[in-house]
């Protein structure tokens, strides 16, 4: 009889510790998000995966499995209609082109100090960019003009702004001359492209980088650069006839 007892005590105590342990179990969080590994080891967010899109907030994380994420990709969050906020953290130094074109119902954004580079039509068609137009004529994110809403024919890079986003003044019909603050460091792919009534920028010392097709097809005839260029892109001038740089040579 005893010996019975005993059995069944220790039946008792199994299934208790059974049930116990499947209490205790750790579920793996379902993933909101898909990325690529750069060459470097770092991340760049490609995409949103099904549960991602039925989400209406979202953080975009610094690391993903245990590696850094540094940019998020071109197209990489657009036509979202369900998303509404997006955080963006500190470590994250790019949005790509097209990252959030088309999220609508997209209204607030919050960018981390890290963020170095904008590309084209990032945040267009979103009511985040549609409330940024209404509160001012230029759109600045950290020290990036992003876009001006209207310019006239002469037009003042503000002092502070370290880079011009890719894209800020994309064929813009009224611009003529441009005068850069000395703090302006960058400037991105497409900047001026096809700024056809453009025909004088005076760039300033200290600028280090003017990325691809940046003054392409624009009125300009000739353009001086200063001697702190380091970084040329590719076709950055072209139909440009003259150009020359600090030292005097073309």
């Amino acid at each position: 009889m005893k010996r019975k007892l005993l059995i069944c005590t220790l039946m008792i105590i199994g299934l208790l510790s059974v049930i116990l342990s499947g209490c205790r179990k750790k579920y793996t969080p379902i993933a909101i998000f898909q990325y690529e590994e750069n060459e470097d080891g770092t991340l760049t967010i490609t995409g949103l995966t099904d549960k991602g899109k039925t989400e209406t907030e979202i953080t975009v994380p610094s690391t993903l499995d245990d590696k850094q994420v540094k940019a998020i990709g071109s197209g990489a969050i657009r036509d979202n209609v369900q998303l509404k906020k997006v955080v963006i953290k500190e470590g994250i130094t790019s949005v790509s082109s097209n990252a959030f074109l088309s999220d609508y119902n997209l209204t607030d954004i919050e960018f981390p100090s890290t963020l170095k580079e904008i590309g084209s039509n990032a945040f267009t068609e979103t009511t985040w960019l549609s409330r940024k137009q209404n509160e001012g004529n230029e759109i600045i994110v950290n020290n990036i003009l992003v876009m001006v809403n209207e310019t006239g024919e002469n037009y003042n890079v503000p002092e502070g702004i370290e880079a011009i986003a890719e894209g800020a003044f994309y064929a813009n019909e009224k611009i003529a001359k441009v005068k850069f603050s000395s703090t302006v460091k960058t400037i991105g792919n497409y900047a001026f492209y096809g700024c056809r009534s453009l025909t004088e920028v005076d760039l300033n010392e200290g600028l280090e980088s003017i990325g691809y097709c940046a003054f392409a097809d624009s009125g300009l005839k000739s353009v001086n650069l200063p001697a702190s260029v380091r970084a040329l892109g590719k076709d950055a001038f072209l139909n440009v006839p003259d150009v020359t740089y600090g030292n005097g040579k073309s």
